[in-house]
């Protein structure tokens, strides 16, 4: 096996861990395909976190406001998914806690008609290796 094949596999594999182990002492529940649903509402805040977790939002809806974990501002990006205060969004994910407080890991985004899909049925996230196009 090539010397940079393995070298590269190894990074990635230690990236992963330390991405596991810093999600793990955040508190960071694991995506239940079990528990996906949807809420509608309007944007109150788009932002990334500490840490640099990605991009989160805040919707809120009839039922009071939630947080919304998104995914990376590149594969946003890449998917042409624009997101701004007061935007109208439907958002299908899976509950989560994060650090001790209730959230929603975003399965799929529809604005405007657009879906946008940023984790298959088992919470993988497409930018973990298939990309995604808006349908």
């Amino acid at each position: 096996m090539n010397i940079r094949l393995v070298t590269t596999l190894y990074a990635v594999v230690v990236a992963l861990g330390m991405l596991i182990q810093q999600a793990s002492a955040q508190g960071v529940t694991s995506f239940d395909p079990a528990s996906i649903h949807s809420v509608t509402g309007y944007v109150t805040s788009v932002y990334t976190p500490e840490g640099g977790l990605g991009v989160h939002l805040t919707l809120k809806t009839k039922g009071g406001t939630v947080d919304v974990h998104l995914g990376p501002a590149w594969y946003l990006q890449r998917v042409g998914l624009r997101i701004s205060k007061g935007d109208r969004l439907s958002v299908a994910g899976a509950d989560i806690m994060w650090r001790g407080r209730p959230a929603m890991v975003a399965s799929t985004i529809t604005k405007n008609k657009h879906v946008v899909t940023l984790r298959d049925r088992r919470g993988v996230p497409l930018w973990a290796g298939r990309g995604n196009r808006w349908r």
